[in-house]
C-alpha cells in the first residue's frame, strides 16, 4: 500500500506533553490493544517506525487522543516504538494478527478488481460485510475504506447497521463517497454530505417493512450516483450490515445483497451463515468466510447505548466535542411532526375490499404527532420531502433534537443556526439529552 501519513512532516505538539507516559516497543505483525477507562482518556503516540489504526496511519511525534471508553488497536507491519499516556481498562500487545493479514489480502484483491474496472470502464467490486454481533464488521468496513483511499481509490461506504451508524446518528442509515482515510480521532471526513435515511429505530425488527423499503431507496440513490461519479463506480462499494444474522435478519442481509447488486460478501466468523448464503444467493456472487480479529471485543446494550449517545453528542458538538448547537424555534403552526409505521388493523375491521391494500401500506404510512411534551429529548430528520406521503421515499437534510416545548412552538438544537430547510420533522424513537 502506498505509505502517505507516516512519511509526512512531523507535527508539532499544539499543546504541552504530560508527563510521565510509557514507552512500548511493538515487533513487525504485532498490535497493542486497549481499552480505555470509562472515566479517562487515552493518548498515543508514534515515535519511530510505522503504525496504523484500522488501516489510518500514525503520524510520527503526534499524539493521538481516544476518549473514555474507547477500545482501539494500533498495528504495525515492520515494528515501530510508541508513547502512552492514560489508565486503561486492559492493555497488552498481541502476535496474534493473523486476522489482519487476511484482511490486507482481501484488500490487495479489491485493489487488483478495482484496476480492472477502471481498464475495462465498468462497474468495481461491490462488496458486503457480513456477521454475528461484535465480530468486527464496522472495523473491517473502515480498515477496507482507509486502505483503499491511501492508495487513491475513491469507494462509497455504505452503512445500514442503524443501530451503531458510523455515517450519522442512530436509527439512521445512509452512504457516503469517501476520499480520504477515516481520522483516528475524528472518524469519517467526508467532502460531501451523506446521503441519509431516518428509519427511526435502531432495531430493523421495529418495522422490517420500512426498513427494506429504506434501504432499496438507498441503493438507487447509490446506483445514480455511480452512474455520473466514474472514480466511485471503479473503486465500488463497502457495505456495513448489523449483526442480525437470524430469521429476518438473514432476510435482511439478502436483501441488502439484492438492492446494492453486490458481487462480493465477506462472512465475518458464521459458518452457518457462510453456507446459507452460498444455497440462496446466485452463483456469480462470490462469498469468502474471514476469521474475527481476536482483538474485537463483545459489547453489552450498556456499551451500544453509550456509544450511540457519543455518536449523537459528536454530531451535535463535532468529534472533538468543540463546538456549540443553536437554539432554533419551530412554530407549530408552520413545522409539522410525524412518524412513519403504525400497527396493521385486523381484516375484520377493514372496509370490504380494502384489507389488502391497507394491510400492504401500514408500515409506511406517515402518522402525524402532536407537538407536546412527549417529543423531549427526541432526534428529528428534516426531510427533504415535499409532502407526508414522501416521507419515507426520501432522504433527509440532518438532524435536530428537541430541548423544550412550549405553547405555541418547538425548541429544538441544531448544527447551524437559522430555518430548517424544510418543516416536515421526522420523529425518531431515539432520543439525546445534552449533558
Amino acid at each position: 500500500m502506498t505509505d502517505t501519513a507516516a512519511d509526512a512532516e512531523e507535527v508539532p505538539e499544539v499543546e504541552p506533553e504530560p508527563e510521565g507516559g510509557q514507552t512500548v516497543q511493538l515487533d513487525d505483525f504485532c498490535e497493542l490493544r486497549f481499552e480505555a477507562l470509562s472515566t479517562s482518556s487515552f493518548w498515543v503516540k508514534l515515535i519511530e517506525g510505522k503504525a496504523e489504526v484500522f488501516g489510518t496511519e500514525l503520524v510520527r511525534q503526534r499524539r493521538y487522543h481516544f476518549p473514555a471508553g474507547s477500545k482501539a488497536a494500533v498495528f504495525t507491519f515492520s515494528g515501530c516504538e510508541l508513547k502512552v499516556w492514560g489508565e486503561t481498562e486492559s492493555r497488552y500487545t498481541s502476535k496474534d494478527t493473523h486476522a489482519v493479514t487476511v484482511y490486507v489480502n482481501c484488500h490487495a484483491a479489491l485493489q487488483q478488481l478495482r484496476r480492472q474496472a477502471q481498464e475495462a470502464r465498468r462497474r468495481g467490486p461491490r462488496v458486503l460485510v457480513c456477521g454475528p454481533k461484535d465480530a468486527g464488521k464496522t472495523s473491517l468496513c473502515r480498515q477496507l475504506v482507509s486502505w483503499a483511499t491511501r492508495e487513491k481509490s475513491k469507494p462509497i461506504y455504505v452503512d445500514v447497521d442503524v443501530g451503531q451508524s458510523q455515517i450519522s446518528v442512530p436509527g439512521t442509515m445512509g452512504a457516503v463517497p469517501v476520499r480520504k482515510p477515516f481520522d483516528i480521532e475524528e472518524g469519517l471526513e467526508t467532502e460531501q454530505a451523506p446521503v441519509l435515511f431516518q428509519f427511526g429505530h435502531t432495531n430493523p425488527q421495529a418495522n422490517i417493512n420500512l426498513y427494506f423499503y429504506m434501504m432499496n431507496r438507498l441503493a438507487e440513490y447509490v446506483n445514480k450516483r455511480c452512474e455520473y461519479d466514474q472514480d466511485a463506480n471503479y473503486a465500488g462499494l463497502v457495505i456495513n450490515t448489523c449483526g442480525w444474522i437470524k430469521l429476518e435478519g438473514y432476510d435482511a442481509i439478502k436483501q441488502c445483497a439484492s438492492a446494492f447488486e453486490v458481487d462480493l460478501i465477506f462472512v465475518i466468523e458464521s459458518e452457518r451463515l457462510y453456507n446459507d448464503l452460498k444455497r440462496d444467493l446466485p452463483s456469480f456472487v462470490k462469498i469468502v468466510t474471514l476469521p474475527k480479529s481476536r482483538g474485537v471485543a463483545d459489547r453489552g446494550q450498556e456499551i451500544r447505548q453509550e456509544l450511540r449517545d457519543r455518536k449523537v453528542t459528536e454530531y451535535f458538538k463535532g468529534p472533538l466535542l468543540s463546538l456549540s448547537p443553536h437554539r432554533i424555534s419551530m412554530p407549530t403552526s408552520a413545522f409539522q411532526f410525524y412518524r412513519l409505521g403504525v400497527q396493521a388493523l385486523p381484516s375484520s375491521l377493514l372496509p370490504l375490499g380494502h384489507e389488502k391494500s391497507e394491510r400492504e401500506e401500514h408500515w409506511r404510512r406517515a402518522v402525524r404527532v402532536l407537538p407536546d411534551r412527549s417529543l423531549l429529548h427526541a432526534l428529528l430528520g428534516v426531510s427533504q420531502a415535499t409532502s407526508s406521503d414522501q416521507l419515507a421515499d426520501y432522504p433527509v437534510y440532518g438532524f435536530c433534537v428537541v430541548v423544550d416545548v412550549l405553547n405555541d412552538s418547538v425548541v429544538a438544537l441544531a448544527p447551524a443556526s437559522g430555518t430548517p430547510p424544510s418543516n416536515l420533522m421526522l420523529v425518531s424513537t431515539a432520543t439525546w439529552m445534552m449533558s
